[in-house]
């Protein structure tokens, strides 16, 4: 069982973060373009407002995404509780297959 629990803490430790840092970048977003933080485009560094929108877009975009990506961790780790350990790898390694597939899908057709 504890591994079980450490497995499911590490499987959820990256939707976690998500959630937080889309929920730090869109309440406290960085003030004025910068090279160090903050979503950083050429069209966002633009001008103030355009750099406070896209900031705002995109810390939204990042506390949806965490939102969602915790809730389908969480419960695919809820479902395969009583399953042995490697279940649970093989399902996290399907997440995450499943993420970084639809990523370069997108990327393919340019969204």
């Amino acid at each position: 069982m504890t591994v079980w629990r450490i497995l499911s803490f590490l499987i959820l430790l990256t939707p976690v973060l998500t959630l937080i840092l889309g929920l730090i970048c869109w309440r406290y977003p960085p003030k004025g373009p910068t090279w160090a933080l903050g979503y950083r485009s050429r069209r966002a560094r633009a001008s103030r407002e355009a750099w406070q929108f896209a900031q705002n877009v995109a810390g939204q975009i990042w506390l949806c995404l965490g939102l969602t990506l915790t809730a389908v961790f969480a419960i695919v780790c809820i479902c395969l509780r009583n399953r042995g350990v490697e279940t649970l790898c093989q399902a996290a390694l399907i997440c995450i297959c499943l993420l970084y597939t639809s990523d370069a899908a997108d990327d393919l057709i340019g969204v």
